[in-house]
């Protein structure tokens, strides 16, 4: 016997907007369509999770041999927040450090500044609200002292994307953000 959280969910709305063909102005016409949503299956999504952790492990691999600093950075962030997305919180924290500890390597403080923004998002999106607090307070304390104002704005807002990011994928509980 079939349950109802077994059943389909079937949902039905159509907005359009037609013409009158006397008068040319638009009127609004709702029609009822049917469409099957279909809750996807555990054992398909444990699978893909799977196939996406191997694809990450190479990704991991080819990230370590980029040469230039901030490239790697930018990499190993990356990869932290898919690792985060597909539930591989212990993956993405190595992942972090690692890229941590190459973002304060680098020389140049615009790239620097941006590298620990994309890992305080990395940090977010791994539960790590507190390092990204740090993180994000680090960048933005690098940003200011930018002398060119075109790299200060610039790195400001990748920072604030940043931010603004990591709240978008951590619950507001979480991750509270930085406040002056």
């Amino acid at each position: 016997m079939k349950t109802a959280s077994s059943l389909p969910l079937v949902v039905f709305l159509f907005l359009a907007l037609s013409t009158d063909a006397d008068t040319h102005h638009s009127a609004p016409e709702t029609r009822l369509e049917a469409c099957e949503v279909v809750p996807p299956r555990p054992v398909q999504t444990r699978a893909v999770v799977k196939e996406a952790t191997d694809t990450l492990h190479e990704a991991l691999a080819a990230a370590r041999r980029i040469a230039r600093a901030d490239d790697r950075v930018s990499a190993l962030g990356h990869i932290a927040e898919a690792q985060a997305q597909a539930g591989d919180f212990q993956g993405a924290t190595r992942c972090i450090s690692q890229a941590l500890t190459t973002a304060r390597s680098v020389r140049d403080a615009n790239a620097r500044a941006g590298a620990l923004g994309l890992i305080g998002q990395a940090q977010a999106m791994a539960g790590n609200a507190r390092g990204a607090t740090r993180s994000f307070s680090e960048a933005l304390a690098i940003a200011r002292e930018i002398a060119d104002a075109l790299q200060r704005a610039s790195a400001l807002s990748f920072i604030a994307q940043a931010q603004v990011q990591a709240a978008k994928n951590r619950s507001s509980t979480q991750y509270q953000g930085i406040r002056r």
